[in-house]
């Protein structure tokens, strides 16, 4: 019994103790909670449970309303997730193996790298045109802040496959808290094909597909 207890110590002990090392070791420690929480969310393996469970479960031909009001959440979680990116890759110290995976972690959350992307008042792009500049760190920008993320359009269905829907935000000016103006995220529901080890599925996916 004393060997099972020890057993479970060191594998509750292990993960989290090498994660601080790694950090350490690429000098990328957060300035925030959150900022540190995307640092170590980059050490997940796509294929692990921690990954599977996020979307997976939602494999049924046809999404309940339960399922779909769980699928708006999830589209504002990953419209948050775009904005830490954003004021993540704006640090000029983040270590280049960090920068890099944290720009494919943000392209991941698009449908494609054409959807046309606009904050706070800047002129629109398309996210590969500014991939390149997060992916080099010559990204400007001061720091992102926003709030209030509410479903604007309800997700509906657009296709045999596929749903779309909006989210409505607001946008602080930078170090300030007064609003700036308000946007619109664009997001759609549609089935993937997913590789869960020697498994593969298709699966709802959450992906943003341009915000104005």
């Amino acid at each position: 019994m004393i060997k099972v207890f020890g057993q479970q110590l060191i594998n509750n002990i292990y993960p989290p103790v090498l994660l601080l090392v790694l950090l350490f070791f690429f000098g990328a420690c957060a300035s925030t909670h959150r900022e540190k929480m995307l640092e170590e969310s980059l050490e997940i393996d796509e294929n692990s449970l921690v990954y599977k469970d996020l979307e997976a479960r939602f494999t049924s031909s046809q999404l309940s309303e339960e399922e779909l009001m769980a699928l708006e959440v999830r589209a504002a979680q990953k419209f948050q997730d775009f904005i830490d990116y954003l004021n993540l890759l704006a640090r000029p110290d983040l270590d280049t193996v960090f920068r890099q995976q944290a720009v494919r972690q943000l392209q991941s959350l698009f449908v494609d790298s054409l959807v046309s992307i606009s904050l706070q008042g800047e002129e629109k792009q398309m996210l590969r045109d500014m991939l390149p500049a997060l992916e080099e760190a010559s990204t400007e920008h001061g720091q992102y802040s926003i709030q209030h993320i509410e479903v604007a359009v309800p997700l509906r269905k657009t296709g045999a496959a596929q749903y779309a829907g909006s989210l409505k935000f607001e946008q602080l000016e930078s170090n300030k808290n007064v609003i700036s103006k308000s946007g619109e995220a664009f997001f759609l529901v549609k089935k993937v094909s997913k590789q869960f080890g020697q498994q593969k599925e298709w699966v709802w996916e959450v992906l943003l597909s341009g915000i104005d």
